[in-house]
């Protein structure tokens, strides 16, 4: 097992809320809808960037993973500062928590407004109350291994209709583990490989409404799907590297993510078969552009927000027709 060697401030059961300042996002106006292969041909615009969605009191630190609560008040994952940012829906930062407990705060995802963030540097996952009230931790603080109750940097979750916790493990393990909502472990798979059922980086996963779980299998440039019990169904492998997936109104699935056979990160709108309806955006440093697609989001008015993972914070785009 590897131990973590640095923890030297007290951690408690509560965040802690902060107030900071800076942040930067442009105007645009994008978007092509497309069929599903490399030469994906434009159609017509289907979405536009929200000029300036996120404001300037919002830090310019990375962000990593995002998600809403159910009056639409936006948490992101950010750096040590400021683990667990808050953000209302016009993009005004409301303020942090976490400092000190998070040290590398990275999946987040909301259900019954409670958060599970996972922490790729503690090997752990909590579960908090959406002020950061630490409710549950699972794993061992500081210890990395691929022994059942530990992680090895785990990166995002995903719930069953059955409230079952899904959670993606991520860059040091290869798996999948499943909790039932008590916490027990109910099942693990997966292994290191390019065949069905291994992986080579699990960085996200998503649960739509038939409970097809949807495993983003980056470093192997596929997302492979899988019942609730963790048997192989199939497996997409024209869609790139996946870092981000979302599903919405329990059918459409959203990927943020690295084009295959380039260096281009875009948003991609698939059907439950895979096929590309929609696809967006392009690598670069302006509006509209992305350093690193690295989380996704949409809300309930069809509205994307992507999370950058190298200092663009949170962009919002709007459908123009959906």
């Amino acid at each position: 097992m590897k131990r973590l060697n640095r923890f030297s401030q007290e951690i408690t059961r509560r965040g802690f809320i902060q107030g900071s300042a800076a942040g930067v996002l442009g105007a645009s106006v994008l978007g092509g809808c497309s069929h599903s292969r490399k030469d994906w041909p434009p159609l017509s615009s289907e979405y536009r960037l929200v000029p300036g969605w996120q404001k300037d009191s919002v830090p310019p630190i990375k962000t990593r993973g995002l998600d809403a609560d159910s009056e639409g008040q936006i948490y992101v994952t950010g750096d040590e500062e400021h683990p667990v940012m808050m953000l209302n829906r016009k993009g005004e930062f409301l303020g942090s928590w976490g400092k000190y407990l998070l040290m590398g705060a990275h999946g987040l995802r909301i259900r019954n407004d409670e958060m599970w963030v996972s922490d790729t540097v503690t090997h752990q996952v909590h579960k908090f109350a959406l002020d950061g009230t630490l409710i549950r931790s699972f794993g061992i603080r500081g210890e990395a291994s691929g022994a059942p109750g530990y992680f090895d940097r785990p990166t995002d979750f995903a719930f069953g209709p059955n409230g079952d916790i899904y959670v993606s493990d991520g860059y040091g393990n290869t798996r999948v583990v499943c909790y039932s909502p008590d916490g027990r472990i109910k099942r693990i798979w997966g292994e290191k490989g390019d065949g069905p059922s291994q992986f080579d980086l699990v960085h996200a996963i998503a649960i739509d409404g038939e409970g097809r779980v949807y495993v983003g299998d980056r470093n192997n440039d596929r997302v492979q799907i899988f019942d609730l019990d963790g048997n192989y169904i199939t497996q997409w492998d024209h869609i790139g590297k996946p870092y981000g997936l979302y599903t919405f109104a329990d059918k459409t699935i959203f990927l943020c993510g690295i084009e295959a056979g380039s260096d281009r990160f875009r948003v991609l709108r698939l059907d439950r078969n895979g096929e590309v309806l929609c696809e967006f955006g392009e690598t670069g440093e302006g509006p509209g552009q992305f350093l690193m697609a690295h989380s996704i989001y949409v809300d309930k008015m069809g509205a994307v927000y992507v999370a950058d993972g190298k200092s663009q914070g949170i962009q919002k785009f709007e459908p123009i027709v959906i």
